[in-house]
C-alpha cells in the first residue's frame, strides 16, 4: 500500500496524461476541420469561376 502523497501524485499524473490527450486530439480534430473548410472554400472559387 503505497503511502498517501504518492497515490494522490499518481492520480494527478494520470488525469493529467488524459487531459493532455484529449487537448491534443481536440486540436488535431480542429485542424482538421478548418482544413476541410479551407478545401471546400477553395473548391467553391474554383468550380464558380
Amino acid at each position: 500500500m503505497p503511502p498517501p502523497s504518492t497515490s494522490s501524485s499518481i492520480d494527478i499524473w494520470e488525469s493529467g496524461r488524459e487531459f493532455r490527450i484529449l487537448v491534443f486530439f481536440s486540436l488535431l480534430f480542429d485542424n482538421h476541420i478548418v482544413m476541410l473548410k479551407h478545401k471546400g472554400w477553395r473548391f467553391r472559387l474554383n468550380s464558380m469561376d
